[in-house]
């Protein structure tokens, strides 16, 4: 009766220190990602036989403070 309580408590501690780590790891991953503030409104392009059609475009916005990400449309 004792050997199947210490594996149950054996396997709940493994999952637990699993489920840290796997939050841990989550956690990690968000501090690297970067920011880049992006616009979209109309716009026109050219086409090769002169025609101007209309079109959605992106600009890029202000810098994200402590943010090294650069853009360029």
């Amino acid at each position: 009766m004792i050997q199947i309580s210490e594996s149950k408590s054996e396997t709940t501690l493994k999952g637990a220190i699993l489920m840290i780590a796997i939050l841990l790891l989550a956690a990690a991953t968000g501090f690297g990602q970067q920011q880049i503030n992006l616009s979209a409104g109309p716009a026109t392009a050219a086409m090769p036989d002169g025609t101007v059609v209309p079109m959605w475009s992106y600009t890029c916005g202000a810098a994200v403070t402590g943010s090294t990400a650069t853009c360029a449309p």
